[in-house]
């Protein structure tokens, strides 16, 4: 896992910033994230809980096609990608969350969306590619990402509650965090200030050095 402090430089940040929260249209999402079958609100001994949770949703690129107008908002970022991972990083999806503020209950900082992976790929894939996500903190926010010990293999349903909370993460303005792609993670289903965050899967050729 790799964490950069001040991913963008003033400029590029302030236009991601101004252009995410003030000019971007969202669409709703009732369920940020694939519920399993038969999934059930879980708490573990610690009052932690993982719940169905709704979002809104930008998406600039999916599948690994251009899908907004407002992609060109993104390009400081696939361009630093580019420059950290190299030409054969392929972008499979960018997208913004915006999870807004809302009279949360006293336990929020400890209810979490329903721990996935962002894209389940299959083993054809996994055994040419190394898959990241990376999550990048827009505002000045608050809502912790929360991180397990359990990783996803081809074939494996994309979300699940059987999961062991490992650590978590405290969002920062332009702070970008990159992991394996396969490791589950999860997002703060409830917020008192309002969290705008970018999503971003993609591919690195497995003989090439990465985080």
């Amino acid at each position: 896992m790799k964490i950069i402090d001040n991913f963008l430089d003033d400029v590029d940040y302030s236009n991601i910033r101004d252009g995410l929260v003030n000019k971007t249209f969202w669409g709703y999402l009732p369920e940020s994230v694939d519920q399993p079958e038969g999934f059930v609100p879980t708490v573990l001994e610690d009052g932690t809980q993982f719940v169905s949770s709704s979002t809104f949703r930008h998406m600039f690129i999916w599948q690994g096609e251009i899908n907004s107008p407002l992609n060109e908002y993104m390009k400081p970022f696939y361009a630093k990608l580019h420059k950290m991972f190299g030409d054969s990083l392929k972008m499979r999806s960018a997208f913004a969350n915006l999870l807004p503020k809302t009279d949360v209950r006293d336990d929020w900082k400890q209810t979490f969306s329903i721990p996935h992976v962002d894209l389940n790929f299959p083993k054809d894939i996994l055994d040419k590619y190394d898959c990241f996500t990376a999550l990048y903190y827009v505002n000045d926010s608050v809502g912790d990402t929360m991180f397990f010990r359990e990783q996803r293999m081809a074939g494996d349903l994309v979300a699940t509650t059987q999961v062991t909370p490992d650590f978590c993460i405290s969002p920062k303005p332009n702070k970008m965090v990159i992991w394996n792609g396969n490791k589950y993670h999860a997002a703060p289903a409830y917020v008192p200030k309002t969290r705008v965050v970018v999503n971003f899967n993609f591919l690195i050729d497995k003989n090439i050095s990465v985080v």
